[in-house]
């Protein structure tokens, strides 16, 4: 689900699961941004939802080198 995951620049400390990345594409929506990231390895882009104070303190643009973590009790397997 995209409100679990959280998307920052530089390492991220407290999450069990981790994963590099880069800011494809932000979109706002009211109180919420949709910051879209190309991950290693995965042809569409993952979808991190944030709130605006987030992003006023992260300032998501194009290009930017991000960490998204997820704790693993919000992690799921799924089968293509």
């Amino acid at each position: 689900r995209p409100e679990r995951l959280v998307a920052e620049p530089g390492e991220l400390a407290g999450y069990t699961n981790r994963v590099s990345g880069e800011v494809a594409d932000i979109a706002y929506h009211g109180q919420d941004v949709s910051v879209h990231v190309h991950l290693p390895g995965q042809e569409r882009p993952a979808l991190v939802r944030a709130s605006a104070s987030v992003n006023d303190r992260v300032r998501y643009r194009p290009g930017m080198a991000v960490t998204c973590g997820w704790q693993a009790d919000h992690g799921r397997i799924l089968i293509d």
